[in-house]
């Protein structure tokens, strides 16, 4: 009860409830309470990595590493706060998207702002551009901690005229750490889904330093989905950089000012020089029709020569440039999975350039495929190593692996590519630089020597060369009229010093020898061991029957040979002839030779047509041979040893009939005392002594058989005893 007193008296009131109001607001932030006691220890964290007191052979490479793990190395993926352009216009100042207005003075005052802002907080800032075409008059001059971010490709488009380049700050190759510099790290600079067309630059006054972008010393910054055309130098100009990735980008038509095919003038150039480790990635971008190189490293770093560590081109795409990818400055490369096809000289090459006479060194180029391209595959210059590996080296015009330098090249691998279908060699080192440690090892070489030249082999060398090996690799021709020989060592004063040529398996190369050596060879105990496949003669007998044969001086042995085949075993070279006249024709009498050098060992594989094969001696019209005649009928076949002298032939041995399968293999082996066995798989049918004359000088080939039809023919001057 409430008791209310008044003018009346006293009035007990009876209180009654009223209706609940609105919610308060919320009340103030209470103080922060005092911090509270430390909690229990943690449990014990695993064991850390095992630790070692070396320390890297470089302190260059130590102090980047280090680097690495400072407070001031972010990730290339920081966050940027964006800004967009038309928060810097001033007064009466529009963006003009047409592309009729210079944007030059508002671009470089959003530049100044940002890369003021990034100083003080170190948050990387982009400039926001909307879709349109933008006039440039004046270079921008870059600044650190600011990029581009447009609203794509097709959308927005940056217009430099004259002699402008869009994106530039060009520090004349002066370090940042050197002493008075003025240069600085362009560090955390993000570009993105943007175009510079450059084809308004103008070329009457050429200048290859007038660029699509142009930035030097760049760290943890990126590039993705930018598009560059028509510069008149390079279109990604990038020099001295520190982690940073190029993703999904493209070069097309750059370098117009360039005068020559391998200077400035690239798509993609990277300046390389100054520090032991420059990283830079470039993956699943594409380069084309730029004057020089779709992708290039160049040194050009003054002081000590370094050749930095951290290049990679993954997944990119070059043609119609005039070289692929050039490696003209860098240590340990990695180039793979790219396509180089159609450019004018080479799919890619390890060399020089203008601004530095030595190549890339300890790269690899692994899983690419290099087709179509002028002047070759992949051509090797001045190098200290480098690995060509799993490729596909089709289809070019030239050589698929050349040498084009008279300068030394060491410790270069071939391993495990694919060479085929290119107009000259599979592989041709045909210059007078010595080559050092080269290893061609499991590639599979074949149907080179598509055009008519002079180098049309599966592996060509004039140049001298130390500890070549050449072991393992599978050289055919299927064809039969391309690649000629397997394995060519040229050069009758060239030396061939320590080589390891074993385990090479050939088939079908159109000439007469499989593997010729006309060097100076100091060793030649590891010339072995190679074999010869089936032969793809065109004749009445293909299958694939097999013999073994072996001889002491040259270790080549195991041959699978084609029916009506003979094939002729000397010192260090297989000679597989047919019974077919165009391989006839193609074995030429030399004129040249020894009297009494022939062939150890003959293998006849399968049953033979009628005809004559002179073991030793000169022709028909000669008067002094060994034959071994084979006669056959629809069913057997016999065979005939024996002599001719002064023009009469004697019959030394005639086989009884022998019911014949194309698979059998027979075999006519004459030794230097004119001991003579016939084998007929492997059994021996008959042995015995046969007396004979000299043989002339210049020996003429073997005869025809009588019924007109052909026998084998072989220049028997090109044999030596085994």
């Amino acid at each position: 009860m409430i008791e209310v007193r008044s003018n009346e008296g006293v009035v007990n009131l009876r209180p009654v409830m009223g209706r609940k109001g609105p919610a308060g607001g919320q009340g103030e932030k209470g103080d922060v309470g005092d911090r509270g006691p430390a909690g229990a220890a943690g449990a014990p964290g695993p064991q850390g990595l095992p630790g070692t007191n070396a320390v890297p052979a470089s302190e260059a490479v130590a102090a980047y590493i280090a680097a690495l793990g400072s407070d001031s190395n972010k990730s290339a993926a920081t966050v940027s706060r964006r800004r967009d352009i038309r928060t810097f216009l001033t007064g009466s100042e529009q963006l003009d998207p047409t592309g009729a207005t210079n944007m030059a003075a508002v671009f470089q005052r959003a530049v100044n702002a940002l890369s003021a802002e990034y100083a003080n907080d170190g948050i990387p800032r982009q400039i926001v551009w909307p879709a349109g075409r933008y006039r440039l008059t004046a270079d921008t001059v870059w600044k650190p901690g600011v990029g581009v971010v447009g609203s794509g490709r097709q959308e927005t488009i940056f217009l430099p005229q004259g002699h402008t380049t869009a994106i530039i700050n060009n520090q004349n190759n002066i370090t940042p750490e050197a002493s008075g510099s003025a240069s600085v790290w362009h560090t955390d600079c993000h570009f993105a889904d943007f175009t510079i067309d450059a084809s308004g630059q103008d070329n009457t006054t050429p200048s290859l330093s007038v660029k699509g972008i142009f930035i030097q010393f760049m760290r943890r910054s990126s590039f993705s989905r930018v598009s560059i055309f028509s510069s008149l130098g390079t279109g990604f100009g990038l020099d001295y950089l520190d982690r940073v990735t190029f993703t999904e980008c493209h070069a097309e038509g750059c370098g117009r000012s360039s005068s020559n095919n391998v200077g400035a003038g690239a798509g993609f150039g990277v300046a390389t020089g100054f520090y032991a480790v420059e990283s830079c990635t470039i993956t699943n971008c594409s380069s084309v029709n730029n004057m020089t190189h779709a992708y290039s490293t160049e040194n050009k770093g003054s002081g000590p020569v370094l050749f930095p560590l951290g290049f990679s081109l993954i997944g990119s795409r070059a043609s119609g440039n005039s070289e692929g990818f050039r490696d003209g400055g860098s240590t340990g490369a990695l180039v793979e999975g790219c396509q180089f096809i159609g450019n004018t000289r080479f799919g890619a090459a390890i060399g020089q350039t203008p601004a530095n006479g030595n190549g890339g060194k300890n790269g690899c180029i692994r899983g690419c495929t290099i087709s179509g391209n002028g002047l070759g595959g992949v051509q090797i210059e001045k190098t200290t190593g480098y690995d060509v590996e799993g490729n596909t080296i089709i289809g070019n015009t030239g050589r698929g692996i050349s040498r084009g330098t008279t300068e030394p090249a060491t410790n270069v691998t071939i391993r495990g590519n694919r060479i085929a279908d290119n107009t000259e060699s599979g592989i041709g080192f045909l210059t007078a630089g010595l080559l050092t440690g080269f290893v061609i090892v499991d590639n599979d070489i074949i149907d080179n020597g598509t055009a008519a030249g002079t180098y049309r082999d599966g592996i060509t060398v004039i140049a001298p060369t130390a500890g070549l090996t050449i072991r393992n690799n599978r050289i055919r021709n299927s064809a039969g009229t391309t690649q000629q020989r397997a394995i060519d060592l040229r050069g009758t004063g060239t030396a061939l010093t320590d080589p390891v040529i074993q385990g090479n398996t050939v088939r079908g190369n159109a000439l007469d020898d499989t593997f010729r050596n006309q060097q100076v060879t100091n060793d030649a105990t590891q010339i072995k061991d190679n074999i010869a496949v089936s032969p793809a003669w065109a004749d009445n007998y293909d299958r694939p029957d097999a013999a073994t044969l072996s001889t002491t001086s040259s270790g080549n042995k195991t041959y699978s040979l084609s029916a009506g085949a003979i094939v002729a075993i000397d010192a260090g070279r297989a000679a597989v002839y047919s019974s077919d006249t165009t391989v006839q024709t193609a074995v030429v009498d030399s004129g040249s030779g020894t009297a009494g050098t022939f062939t150890t060992t003959l293998v006849v594989a399968g049953a033979q047509r009628r005809g004559r094969t002179i073991v030793r001696g000169g022709g028909s019209g000669s008067t002094s041979h060994i034959a071994l005649e084979h006669r056959t009928t629809s069913s057997d076949f016999h065979y005939r040893v024996l002599t001719r002298t002064g023009g009469t032939d004697t019959v030394v041995y005639t086989s009884p009939s022998i019911v014949s399968a194309d698979g059998d293999v027979q075999a006519f082996t004459l030794a230097d005392n004119g001991d003579v066995t016939i084998r007929v798989n492997g059994t021996v049918l008959w042995s015995g002594n046969v007396p004979y004359s000299t043989v002339p000088a210049s020996p003429r080939r073997g005869h025809g058989g009588t019924s007109g039809a052909a026998d084998v023919r072989y220049d028997t001057a090109s044999f030596v005893p085994a």
